[in-house]
This record gives structure tokens, C-alpha cells and sequence, in this order.
């Protein structure tokens, strides 16, 4: 029983790609995790300046409250119980005295409660920040960790990937290249300007000749050569510098530029073969 033998190429390049692959996902996971960590730290500090804001503005309400309660004292003709700085406050509470003590007793009660459900809110806040604070901290621990193993793996895909393209390229694309180049060789030489008259056949109008079988000619071009045998096989290098020349003066070339084209004629190969046999 003849099992069929693995695809080689796509097993290399699934290996090579498969390395690639392990290395953007573990960069991925990386930048990623960085990305969050960098948006936590701003959310933390975010709130942290917003817990700051708030509570500056409630001292600030415990300082208004104590400027009422001072303006009522002394309309009142009794002494201020309530005093507030940036940080605390102090209040005498008035349990029992007179109707005027009571009565502005009262007034700060409903105002210090205010302040204190506003302190709560503040309190709690400073909590939930403590909470992110910790859960930051265990984010940056496995941050940590992640970036070994992830890094890790990028470097183990690597390796994986260079190991897949290098077996790729030794057993696949270098016999190919040898190929192709053994096969190039063996390929008939193919001119680029005829071998007559030394026209380029990279020009659309100049077409190669045929031989008598009808294939392609790959020295002369059809004016030249057609069917196996030369148009003007009685024409020689003197004829064709001349024609040339006219040609050349025709088009209103320099007298150097026509000196070189014409000196070229000699170097073809019909006249190269004509030369050697005079």
C-alpha cells in the first residue's frame, strides 16, 4: 500500500507561517494588556483627582457653615458652637438651654447633616479607589508574568518560523533555483537586435524571422530572414553599411552617433560569419 507522500512546500511554509502566527499573537496579548494597564493607571488617577475635588468643595461647605452659624450667633446674642478648618470640624451640641440656643442647635443640626451624608459619599468613594488600587496592583502582577510567558512564546515563534522558511528554502526553493538554471542553459541563445541589420526587436514594428518549418527565428528579423533562407542572400556588409548610413542620414543622426551604428554592423553575426570565410 503506497501512502502519499506530504506536501513538503505547504509544510514548510504552514510551519514557517505557524512561527509568524505565535509571535503577532504573543505581541498582540502584550500590547493589549500594556494598553489596559496604562488606561487603569488614567481612570485611577482620574478618580483619585475627582475624590480630591469633591472633598475640597465639602470643607469648603463646613467653612460656610460656620459663617452662618456665626452671623445667626450673633444675631441671636449667643456664642458660636460650631468652628470648621480645612480638614475637621467642631460642634457643641445644644441638648438643652435656652430658645435661642435650640433654635440655632436646629439650624446647624440640618446643615451637619447635610455635610456628613456628603463626607459619607466621599468616604465610600475612597473605598471603591482602594478596591481598584488593589485590583491594579494584582493586574500588574500578572502583567508581569504574562510578559515572560508571552515573550516566550514571540521568541519560540521565532525560531519556529526561521527554522520552517530555512527548511523551506534549502529543500525547496534551492533545487527550483537549480532548475530553472540548468533549464535556462539548455534554452537556444535568443538575440536582441537582428544579426543582419541590427534592428532591436524590442521594437513593435520589428518582427523575428521563420525558419522553413515555420518556427521562430531567434537571430534575424523577418525582413532579413524568412522561411529557412535570408530575403537578400546575395546583399553584403558594404550594401548594408550604405543602406544603413542613408537611413541614418534620413533621421538626421549626429556623425558620431552614425559612426558607431555603422561600426556595430561588422560585429553581427552574418557579417561576423561572411568576414571569416572571405
Amino acid at each position: 500500500m503506497n501512502l502519499p507522500s506530504l506536501p513538503s512546500d505547504s509544510l514548510y511554509k504552514f510551519i514557517s507561517f505557524f512561527g509568524m502566527s505565535l509571535v503577532l499573537i504573543s505581541m498582540y496579548f502584550l500590547f493589549s494588556e500594556e494598553r489596559m494597564i496604562d488606561q487603569k493607571v488614567l481612570d485611577l488617577n482620574s478618580q483619585n483627582r475627582q475624590i480630591d475635588k469633591k472633598d475640597s468643595l465639602t470643607w469648603k461647605e463646613a467653612r460656610a457653615i460656620q459663617t452662618q452659624t456665626e452671623f445667626l450667633s450673633k444675631r441671636l446674642g449667643i456664642a458660636n458652637p460650631f468652628s470648621a478648618t480645612d480638614t475637621s470640624y467642631s460642634w457643641k451640641m445644644t441638648y438643652k438651654g435656652s430658645k435661642e440656643e435650640e433654635l440655632l442647635s436646629d439650624t446647624i443640626r440640618a446643615l451637619v447633616q447635610k455635610f456628613n451624608e456628603k463626607e459619607s459619599q466621599i468616604a465610600q468613594m475612597r473605598v471603591d479607589s482602594r478596591v481598584n488600587e488593589y485590583i491594579f496592583d494584582e493586574l500588574q502582577k500578572n502583567y508581569s508574568k504574562d510578559q515572560i510567558i508571552f515573550s516566550v512564546l514571540a521568541f519560540i515563534g521565532i525560531l519556529i518560523s526561521m527554522g520552517g522558511f530555512r527548511a523551506w528554502y534549502i529543500n525547496i526553493q534551492q533545487p527550483t533555483d537549480r532548475r530553472t538554471k540548468s533549464e535556462a542553459l539548455l534554452l537556444p541563445p535568443i538575440a536582441s537586435r537582428c544579426q543582419s541589420c541590427g534592428k532591436k526587436f524590442e521594437h513593435y514594428t520589428v518582427k523575428r524571422g521563420t525558419e522553413s518549418d515555420g518556427h521562430q527565428n531567434n537571430f534575424f528579423c523577418s525582413e532579413c530572414y524568412d522561411k529557412g533562407q535570408f530575403v537578400e542572400p546575395e546583399v553584403t556588409l558594404a550594401i548594408m553599411e550604405t543602406r544603413l548610413d542613408a537611413e541614418l542620414e534620413k533621421e538626421r543622426y549626429r556623425k558620431y552617433m552614425k559612426k558607431r551604428m555603422i561600426g556595430e554592423l561588422k560585429t553581427l553575426q552574418r557579417w561576423n560569419t561572411e568576414r571569416k570565410y572571405e
